[in-house]
């Protein structure tokens, strides 16, 4: 006769040498638990539809928002239903349904297991994401240690969504302070969010910051704990701490944060915050760019492109489509010569060391594969912390131009970079900072043979303006072109430039008898949400990347897709020139979805046209 007691004897050997039962911040729990808001969440959750919900076990990780429930039955005949809805009878359909009552306040890993033995034991686990609508799953079929897990569900896009999501929230509470009651101005905005977020990685101000009595003595502590971790960091060059450190003491010209008044809690409630709500993220999350994503809301509060520091940041699922269309490889040196807040910097590393466990390796890659410029002292900094908040204090970085002289020297010289990633800054003049200018810049720090990937605008490919032809034969005089993607219109929502990715072979000059590859990829998956912006609703953006980076490095011919042409620089780079629509697939609301890219580009192009002719007008 089938025993249940069996499977959660077995199930209890197995967590013990997972490790769970020695870890002092795990919590397990049977049937009932005294947590209160345990309790609270599953008092309506019955498998028999009424009265309170006992989980075989129930596991708190202490200090984080996650859970784990484990439901348990004899027979691997009653693991899971068809619709997973029969909640008394079988594992999985019980932990799911514990986890949907308790997703309303953590995050739930629901696990169904069944068998009498460890050879007939069937495992199966699922994600419940804070708030969400469904569970996913997580294609395990055993148990996992907690460390496992964690990292599992970090690198799920559904928790990366709901952090997302919960950042932009927080950010919106700090810039209110910022605005309204610190009265910072928009440029130093993100410079109090990288002090704050530098001195929290520093042990003495953490144990030590709630202790300063007034805003100006906390401001002090900050700035002696940034200095201190700064010139403590083993070949930190000085005039990059000059600079950040320069940066920082400007906080000091903001009344609210130099003031002896006691009262004034306003400062400490800002730290509070991002030591609560963001940093979280930050120092356990390495993979991606949650630095870079706090900033990009920051500036789209501050409207970047007018009064703030004047940068759009390149979303995060471009920067690391970038890493996949170049291949990155673990003797890959990245230079970035427009890095704003690292972005391309903080994609390259991450896929370089995903592809290494030894340790020798990735501190090379940390600190000598990786080069960056930024003219703008104040993006320099928030880069450089950015960098060094993930372990790397020796980062090539360069406050200046990539213009310089100099700088292109040493960069070809000493770093010798064999990869190259740039959004460069868009509508400059035409004194020596126009797209292509930045691109022709970029090319030319590579290595002979190196590959040069830069997102512009479309324009830049398609205009037939004298100046821009002219540019683009410059650069096919020295570097082949090897492909062109055209990018969704609303990719830097909600700024309106309709941009293309552009793939260079660095020191070949083109020859015009081979073909390039020009692909149409409009659509990323991505919906224009009106909280929170661009986001993979439907989790179609991981497919969508494999076909796109399948189809570049295969050169594939896709119907309605991709296409190879032989091109001139008098030639348009853009797949729409080429591509001949299967007008038996075309649907209205193809059609409809056509007409309002064409009129959002031709707004834009319009509006760049008559700038550039107004332009040639003065100067002649």
């Amino acid at each position: 006769m089938a025993n249940e007691r069996k499977t959660e004897i077995l199930t209890r050997d197995m967590l013990k040498r997972l490790g769970y039962y020695d870890e002092k911040n795990i919590v397990i729990e049977e049937q009932i638990s005294d947590n209160p808001i345990i309790k609270d969440c599953l008092k309506k959750a019955s498998k028999s539809g009424s009265g309170c919900g006992k989980p075989e076990y129930i596991i708190q990780f202490q200090n984080t928002d996650i859970l784990m429930v484990i439901e348990c039955k004899a027979s691997t005949r009653f693991h899971e239903s068809i619709n997973k809805n029969k909640y008394a009878e079988y594992a999985v359909d019980g932990a799911l349904l514990y986890g949907k009552y308790l997703s309303k306040e953590y995050h739930v890993i629901s696990i169904g297991i069944s068998g009498e033995s460890i050879d007939t034991l069937t495992i199966s686990n699922y994600m419940w994401i804070k708030g969400a609508f469904s569970p996913v799953s997580l294609n395990l079929n055993r148990l996992c240690s907690k460390e496992e897990y964690l990292k599992i569900i970090r690198a799920t896009n559904e928790k990366k969504e709901y952090d997302i999501k919960n950042i932009k929230k927080n950010t919106k509470v700090i810039h209110k302070v910022l605005r309204e009651k610190i009265k910072i101005t928009d440029e130093l905005k993100p410079i109090i969010i990288s002090a704050i977020l530098l001195a929290l990685s520093e042990e003495s101000f953490l144990n030590s910051y709630k202790t300063q009595t007034t805003p100006k003595s906390l401001l002090n502590l900050l700035l002696t704990s940034i200095e201190n971790k700064l010139d403590s960091i083993e070949g930190m060059p000085k005039d990059k701490v000059s600079i950040m450190m320069t940066n920082f003491r400007s906080l000091l010209s903001i009344n609210k944060l130099n003031n002896n008044n006691r009262t004034d809690t306003d400062f400490l409630f800002i730290i509070n915050k991002v030591k609560e709500e963001i940093w979280p993220y930050i120092n356990i999350e390495h993979s991606f760019d949650y630095i870079g994503e706090f900033y990009k809301e920051f500036l789209s509060y501050t409207d970047g492109n007018k009064k703030g520091l004047g940068i759009v940041l390149t979303p995060n699922h471009i920067t690391d489509l970038f890493c996949e269309l170049a291949n990155l490889s673990i003797s890959d040196r990245v230079v970035d010569p427009c890095c704003g807040t690292g972005g391309f910097l903080i994609s390259a590393m991450n896929f370089m060391l995903k592809k290494t466990d030894d340790p020798s390796i990735q501190k090379n890659i940390r600190r000598n594969q990786l080069i960056g410029v930024e003219s703008e002292s104040k993006m320099f900094t928030l880069a450089a912390a950015n960098m060094i908040i993930r372990g790397d204090g020796k980062s090539n970085l360069y406050n200046c131009s990539c213009f310089d002289a100099n700088i292109i020297e040493k960069i070809k010289n000493v770093h010798r970079p064999t990869v190259a990633f740039m959004n460069p800054p868009y509508s400059q003049t035409d004194d020596g900072g126009s797209e292509l200018d930045f691109v022709y810049n970029m090319l030319n720090l590579l290595e002979p043979g190196g590959l040069g990937i830069a997102i512009i605008p479309i324009n830049c490919v398609c205009s037939v303006q004298t100046k821009e032809t002219l540019k683009r034969k410059k650069i096919l005089e020295e570097h082949t072109l090897l492909g062109v993607m055209s990018m969704p219109t609303t990719l830097f929502y909600p700024v309106g430039t309709v941009t293309c990715i552009v793939i260079f072979r660095a020191h070949r000059p083109h020859d015009c008898n081979v073909k390039s590859w020009f692909a149409y990829c409009r659509d990323d998956g991505f919906i224009v949400s009106r909280n929170s912006g661009r986001i993979d609703r439907n989790k179609k953006w991981e497919e969508i990347k494999t076909k796109w980076v399948n189809a570049f490095r295969d050169f594939s011919e896709i119907p309605g897709f991709s296409i190879k042409r032989s091109i001139k620089y008098n030639d348009e780079w853009c797949s729409e020139a080429y591509l001949q629509p299967n007008y038996d697939e075309i649907t209205e609301s193809d059609f409809q979805k056509a007409v309002e890219e064409y009129f959002v580009y031709k707004a834009l192009y319009d509006t760049k046209l008559t700038n550039s002719e107004d332009n040639e007008d003065e100067e002649a």
